[in-house]
């Protein structure tokens, strides 16, 4: 009878521990399967940002494009000071050399604005990123510099600038759009619409490059 009683003794001891160890390694399974789980995550973001990185990085169609755009061009531009204006035309000269291996294309016009020298400087090229091509451009004639940003229409080789400018009298941003007209590998038409008050567009500027 006392060994039944001390075998029911144990047992009432015995399972509570076997339970209490089960409940433990349980619950450090369950630790180690949650931090195994975070870990994959991490790793998994880690990987996205990576591959991120590395596409950012590529060169693709749209900066093979730039290409086209390098050498020596003769400029014929034309400038209207208001929609019922006659416009005033002048010539310049351009240069524009690829840079960062291929990422980048850089330009510099000299010309006469008026009896003034003008002089510009730009730089074009996609960003990956933001899947459109990127423009900045600033000259002599001001302080500003204008960043646009454009996508590229193959059906009609043309790229669709639209971008924002402050007004040096009002002060008050003013919306520009400018379309590159790829008409052959010797001649680009670029055409600059400045938006007035009422939101329509009048043509400011006219641009007529010629390879050589």
């Amino acid at each position: 009878m006392k060994k039944i009683l001390l075998l029911i003794a144990f047992a009432g001891f015995t399972i509570p521990a076997s339970a209490q160890k089960s409940k433990k390694q349980n619950k450090q399974k369950e630790q180690t399967t949650a931090q195994s789980s975070a870990e994959s995550k991490e790793d998994l973001e880690t990987r996205k940002a990576r591959v991120a990185l590395a596409e950012s990085r590529m060169m693709g169609p749209m900066h093979q494009m730039l290409v086209q755009f390098s050498g020596h061009w003769r400029e014929e531009m034309k400038f209207w000071a208001s929609p019922k204006s006659e416009p005033t035309t002048t010539e310049a000269l351009r240069d524009s050399r690829i840079f960062g291996e291929g990422r980048f294309l850089t330009s510099t016009i000299m010309g006469q604005m008026g009896n003034l020298p003008y002089e510009a400087q730009s730089v074009l090229g996609f960003d990956n990123a933001k899947r459109a091509f990127v423009k900045t451009w600033y000259d002599n004639t001001g302080t500003s510099i204008l960043v646009l940003e454009g996508i590229y229409d193959e059906k009609n080789n043309t790229i669709d600038f639209n971008g924002f400018t402050n007004d040096p009298i009002t002060k008050q941003p003013v919306k520009i759009h400018q379309v590159l007209k790829i008409i052959d590998h010797s001649t680009h038409l670029l055409e600059i619409y400045v938006e007035m008050k009422e939101g329509k567009e009048f043509k400011s500027m006219e641009v007529r490059s010629i390879r050589g």
